[in-house]
């Protein structure tokens, strides 16, 4: 990566099938980039949508020069579909954003921030003071709030929320990982091999909102059986970080 095409921030967003949101987005999207004082790129993945996703963006990105599109071709999953945007990427920090309006964007600022004073990871809460869990619904909520109560005591993990996929990261924690899931349990994974190789988790407030178009991809028993085979993970070798980050 030459000094030149770096960037501070990357975002990543996988879209699949998300052409109902994606105007939407994209002016949260504007919004956010006319009040960082960083460079900034976004980098959308495509991830084999079928809906006219990628013509839209492939559109837009004509007009916005920050916007970068990278068709996928095949599915990949989400995770893995924020893999391959971040082998893409250019920027120290890296962000992970979902497509379908769950996150609020302008976090992104407060996350920056905590980054900047020294945290390697931090992650939007949902479950801290000044957070929610807003729209997420039933067996979504439950999951996610129970399990991150019970990876946060099992692994001594310092913050509220372990599964939300909104976050952003120090560019070298994200590939001294070894990351493997391809699918939502990216973002769990992360949060406990973060911990356990020293590095510094941090979380800021967030408020979640439930998509308001498409169909959510996220299936609750197959993540549920995935989030706990993660638990095994408190007997497993650590990762190697980077010395920059010890």
């Amino acid at each position: 990566m030459s000094f030149e095409a770096a960037r501070e921030i990357s975002v990543i967003i996988p879209v699949y099938n998300e052409r109902e949101n994606l105007p939407a987005l994209f002016e949260e999207i504007e919004s956010l980039e006319k009040s960082l004082r960083a460079s900034f790129e976004v980098i959308a993945v495509d991830d084999y949508s079928t809906d006219g996703s990628r013509e839209y963006l492939e559109e837009i990105a004509n007009r916005l020069e920050f916007l970068r599109v990278v068709p996928a071709s095949e599915n990949m999953g989400m995770g893995g579909a924020i893999m391959h945007g971040a082998s893409q990427s250019r920027g120290r920090f890296l962000f992970w954003a979902m497509a379908d309006l769950s996150d609020r964007l302008s976090d992104i600022a407060a996350i920056y921030d905590k980054l900047r004073e020294g945290n390697d990871l931090v992650i939007a809460s949902r479950a801290m003071p000044q957070g929610s869990y807003g729209g997420l619904l039933g067996w979504k909520s439950f999951l996610s709030h129970s399990y991150s109560r019970i990876a946060s005591r099992w692994f001594g993990i310092p913050v509220h929320d372990v599964t939300n996929a909104f976050r952003g990261m120090r560019r070298e924690l994200f590939f001294a990982l070894n990351l493997k899931y391809r699918d939502f349990t990216l973002s769990p994974e992360m949060t406990i091999k973060a911990h356990r190789s020293g590095a510094r988790v941090g979380e800021t407030p967030t408020i979640y909102r439930y998509r308001q178009a498409g169909v959510s991809s996220f299936k609750v028993l197959k993540m549920g059986i995935e989030y706990a085979s993660l638990l095994a993970l408190r007997f497993s070798p650590m990762a190697k970080l980077p010395g920059d980050l010890k």
